[in-house]
């Protein structure tokens, strides 16, 4: 799949049919037109909505499972869009206490932050099951996270207040994303669904035979299980839960501690200690830095770098080294890549696999009427058959928001939303639903060559996905397309900043500030070694 921008040629496709002029020179009669018109509004409420769609749009009863950051958009979305909808947001974290509610009883005031609320940013301290750790900063400048409807940050000339402090940093701390998460869940009134303490157990599909079939389901509240059937269901249950366990090398010889990424949160409990990090990706290389400031010395093992040839030496900077990818671990030494001598290291005792995260929906199952096409097998990082990466191509009241990775999170998830909202019954027919959601799962994503693992990155190419999720939303205009060109000519500014930096290294990007400007379509960037105004 080839970058190819504002090329809709891999874009859902959305049948539009001519309507021919039921008169001729406007000579017919009155009865005649006042009939027509009744006969094309039950063709528009019977077919164009879906044949078998009992539920009026404004009406839908809906579950969102998840109350992180794509379910908080989702619930937002589609209240706006169904002003009659029944809306369940179905949390399975705990929510705030009563002293955390407001004398109503209707919102959360106590803290800036609210419990249950946010996902992955909701960090818990010395937690082993969730990614968040102590120190993190966003790799994304905070005024491109931000949902469209709430602006995050240093804005000039926007209509609507902005986020968070003027002179506050871009590049923000996870308690700064858990906290303008919580100001979006009360300024949309966003808590009046949610429900917390339910853990969903069981998603059904009713009738396999209709494509738009209302789902059953089902989940545990505080021991009790309770289950609704429902018109739309939208899985927003996050894809940083199940670590990828490398199924490639055997760590068990190893004398030393092996942890997986989710189970780190403070770096100081590595003082003194002869780190290797598995992974340099963003996770890896920031561990790898901030570990390196209270161990002896930190590796961190890169499957991108080239085998080390004889007598070559891997590069270095300050106590980490830069070292290529590990092929065996042995009671007391680390062997990675190469001929070189360099390539077996005996002082590791510890070992952090910093290998990403698998999608996973434990609540679907052979139960789950999807048909043998359901495809999320462990460690293959595919979700299939989707169409648009987002709808299941059979039975499209089901979503899965969230998917594609590598990507400006926030508004991502808003335009998903609102794509479902404005097609919800009026999606392609069925057959063209499959076969695109067949070269999607077949394609292996949008670099060339492809790989199985790369099904949903979407990184520098997610500027048309955008653009396509917003023609199907019908938002698309010159406004729009201005958010999407700013959005990447900062992203694209934030990357050119770190390029070349050494993996582990100072991560000076950080200290850049960025003030946004989409009436002048310009951007500022300032730091203490760079201050420049460009015009996206």
């Amino acid at each position: 799949m080839k970058e190819n921008h504002h090329d809709d040629t891999h874009a859902p496709h959305i049948r539009y049919v001519p309507c021919k002029r039921p008169y001729k020179n406007n000579t017919c009669c009155l009865p005649f037109m006042y009939y027509y018109y009744l006969l094309l509004l039950s063709c528009f409420l019977i077919f164009d909505r879906s044949a078998g769609m009992a539920t009026s749009p404004q009406n839908i009863n809906v579950a969102i499972i998840g109350a992180g950051a794509s379910g908080l958009a989702a619930a937002r979305v589609l209240s706006r869009t169904f002003e009659n909808a029944k809306i369940k947001v179905l949390e399975k974290q705990p929510g705030p206490s009563i002293s955390e509610h407001d004398d109503d009883g209707d919102d959360f005031c106590s803290s800036d932050t609210i419990p249950g609320v946010g996902g992955v940013w909701h960090h818990i301290p010395d937690s082993k099951d969730r990614p968040m750790y102590k120190n993190l900063r966003t790799n994304l400048p905070r005024e491109i996270m931000g949902y469209r409807e709430k602006p995050w940050g240093r804005w000039e000339n926007t209509k609507k207040i902005p986020f968070g402090a003027k002179d506050g940093a871009s590049f923000v701390t996870h308690r700064e994303v858990h906290s303008y998460l919580s100001d979006y869940t009360r300024e949309f009134n966003l808590s009046q669904f949610m429900h917390f303490n339910c853990e969903v157990t069981q998603v059904k599909i009713l009738d396999e035979h209709e494509e738009w079939s209302k789902i059953n389901v089902t989940w545990t509240d505080e021991g009790q299980q309770l289950e609704e059937t429902f018109d739309m269901v939208c899985v927003c249950n996050g894809h940083y839960f199940v670590p990828v366990r490398m199924s490639s090398i055997d760590f068990k010889p190893f004398s030393g501690k092996v942890i997986h990424a989710i189970e780190y949160d403070d770096p100081i409990s590595f003082a003194g200690r002869n780190v290797l990090c598995i992974g340099a990706r963003a996770s890896g290389t920031d561990l790898a830095r901030e570990i390196s400031m209270h161990a002896n010395k930190v590796y961190l093992s890169d499957s991108t770098c080239p085998p080390l040839l004889v007598d070559e030496k891997p590069k270095s900077l300050g106590n980490v080294t830069l070292v290529p990818r590990t092929v065996r671990v042995d009671v007391s030494s680390v062997q990675f890549a190469g001929d070189s001598e360099a390539c077996i290291v005996e002082d590791i005792d510890t070992i952090v696999v910093c290998t990403g995260y698998d999608y996973d929906f434990p609540f679907i199952n052979e139960k789950s009427n999807l048909g043998s096409s359901w495809r999320c097998v462990a460690g293959e990082r595919r979700v299939a058959p989707l169409y648009g990466q987002l709808w299941h191509a059979r039975y499209p009241s089901l979503s899965f928001l969230g998917l594609p990775h590598s990507v400006l999170p926030f508004p991502f998830f808003e335009l998903q939303a609102e794509a479902i909202a404005s097609q919800y019954g009026l999606l392609p027919t069925l057959e063209d639903r499959l076969r695109f959601a067949k070269d999607d799962a077949e394609s292996g994503g949008p670099k060339d060559p492809g790989r199985l693992q790369d099904t949903h990155y979407l990184g520098n190419f997610q500027w048309d996905y955008y653009r396509k999720m917003s023609k199907l939303a019908g938002n698309y205009n010159e406004a729009m397309e201005i958010f999407i060109s700013q959005s990447k000519a900062i992203y694209d500014h934030s990357n050119m900043d770190r390029k070349g930096a050494f993996p582990g290294g100072p991560d000076e990007y950080r200290q850049t500030m960025y003030t946004r400007d989409d009436v002048n379509v310009k951007f500022e960037a300032k730091s203490d070694m760079l201050e420049a105004c460009v015009e996206a």
